[in-house]
């Protein structure tokens, strides 16, 4: 009798319950470490594109300024003649225009209401160096 539980015993493929569990638990850690690094990497990358998207309308901005004679009405068609794809969109929801900050004509992206986009909490920024700066 000993001897048939031991042939069966054998010949059974597969894997046990425990071991199973084993991987179940291993891949509910790994996952457990992705997600935050992968929310982390999101968020930075929504940033460098706000930002991206910034610098490159207040390059238009300046070429506009030095180019255009008398005063500047910002609107979609100026834009369109400095910046191929105008308007710019996103990273979600967010729209750029152009602004007036301290005096000077500024890229201004706004943040839409309903959450967060890379790390910023909605309402308008412009950019100061590599930083976005409320514009309140």
């Amino acid at each position: 009798m000993l001897m048939k539980m031991r042939s069966k015993m054998q010949n059974q493929k597969g894997f046990t319950l425990v071991e199973l569990m084993v991987v179940v638990v291993i891949l509910g850690i790994l996952v457990a470490i992705a997600v935050p690094v992968y929310n982390n990497v999101t968020e930075k990358a929504e940033l460098s594109a706000i930002q991206a998207n910034l610098r490159t309308l207040d390059g238009a901005i300046m070429q506009a300024t030095v180019t255009e004679t008398g005063t500047i009405t910002w609107n979609e068609v100026t834009l369109k003649k400095y910046i191929t794809g105008w308007p710019i969109t996103g990273p979600k929801a967010c729209s750029y225009a152009v602004g007036t900050v301290s005096g000077q004509s500024r890229a201004v992206v706004t943040i839409p209401n309903g959450g967060n986009v890379g790390g910023k909490a909605p309402g308008s920024y412009y950019l100061v160096g590599d930083v976005l700066t409320s514009t309140t």
